[in-house]
């Protein structure tokens, strides 16, 4: 994906928003699978719900999980506690790359560092 917007009105699986250069994905629900986002490069990802592991070998982008996100990849470091649209959320940086390219914010997190 490059642009424009995918919008899923209920749950997705493994590797959603996989290897997106550009737009917006929103899922609604739960991107139940594991590591939604991977290898991002641009674009955001919204999930409402919850995941597991995401946006690895991240190299830019934004996701944005407004429910928990279970395990945290140890290429990510805790920014510390900010906010977006008015939801309290932990700022993750990091990636495959460095200098830290990837950008993830999450409302609750089940490790972090």
């Amino acid at each position: 994906m490059q642009g424009g917007l995918i919008e899923i009105m209920g749950d997705a699986g493994d590797f959603a928003g996989e290897t997106m250069a550009g737009g917006e994905i929103i899922i609604h629900g739960n991107a139940g699978g594991d590591m939604p986002g991977v290898d991002i490069r641009d674009g955001r990802l919204t999930i409402m719900g919850d995941c597991s592991r995401p946006c690895g070998n991240m190299s830019g982008g934004e996701c944005r999980v407004f429910g928990t996100a279970h395990d945290m990849l140890p290429t990510f470091r805790n920014d510390g506690p900010t906010t977006i649209d008015s939801v309290p959320v932990t700022r993750f940086s990091g990636g495959l790359h460095l200098p830290r390219l990837g950008t993830i914010y999450v409302a609750n997190c089940k490790y972090m560092d």
